[in-house]
């Protein structure tokens, strides 16, 4: 059996499985031809991505899926890495198992994302004196006329090179800011990956009036594989998390 085949079998199965099954009589041809390649002949696939997306089909190999995992929390035992985990507890949710250790461990494998870097924007509708507080401390800030800041906000945040923004450390991404102004305002967050030149604006703005608060922290969490982000475990994790009704613990985290 070419393995290159019959990972392009199981991924179209597995995915039209989680869409409307709107072509019906070529998803049963898919599967026809997958139980023919398997035959019952677990022994013939080596990777959990291979056993998991076979048990996810067709319910074949889950034992031998069960043995590749650690003490049923992690996948595979030598090396627990985020998206072999994430398939098999789609594949073992879908056979009636019980994954409530291996959801646990994936939800413990969240991270903010290192490789993005994020800025706090202010805007008001003239010069404006501001104050932004986090740590117990509090920073006065002037906004000026042409939209540039003025003064010092700490260690957490650095004027950016623009001028019109803070830079927020990557140390301070689990900080709380607080801000507030002597005039009507806006504050967002923006971003932008490492790598690249494009700034993206946060879809979340808050405001408030003269004297009022906002308050703005990174919202940000992936899966993490060692110290970096793993971005197509993560997706994977997210549509487990999704299946088991788990989601709303990592809206907790953030």
């Amino acid at each position: 059996m070419k393995k290159e085949g019959i990972i392009i079998i199981l991924v179209f199965i597995v995915l039209c499985s989680f869409l409307v099954a709107a072509q019906e009589d070529k998803v049963d041809k898919a599967y026809d031809c997958l139980e023919d390649k398997v035959q019952g002949n677990c022994d013939s696939l080596s990777s959990v991505e291979e056993k998991a997306f076979v048990a996810m089909a067709i319910g074949d190999c889950v034992s031998e899926l069960l043995d590749q995992g650690r003490e049923e929390e992690c996948w595979p035992s030598s090396s627990c890495r985020v998206r072999d985990t994430a398939l098999s507890i789609l594949a073992l949710r879908r056979n009636s198992k019980n994954t409530d250790a291996a959801q646990d461990w994936l939800i413990e494998q969240t991270t903010t994302p290192k490789d993005l870097i994020w800025f706090l924007e202010i805007d008001t509708s003239g010069e404006s004196q501001c104050t932004i507080s986090y740590n117990e401390r509090s920073y006065d800030i002037t906004l000026k006329e042409d939209k540039k800041i003025s003064g010092s906000a700490g260690t957490c945040l650095s004027i950016d090179q623009s001028g019109y923004w803070f830079r927020i450390d990557s140390s301070c991404y689990d900080k709380n800011f607080t801000i507030s102004c002597d005039k009507g305002f806006i504050t967002t967050l923006l971003y932008k990956k490492s790598t690249g030149a494009t700034v993206y604006v946060s879809s979340e703005t808050n405001s408030a009036s003269s004297e009022g608060r906002t308050e703005e922290k990174v919202n940000a969490l992936c899966f993490s594989s060692g110290t970096s982000c793993d971005y197509e475990g993560s997706l994977w994790a997210v549509l487990a998390l999704s299946e088991t009704g788990q989601m709303s613990r990592l809206t907790c985290l953030i």
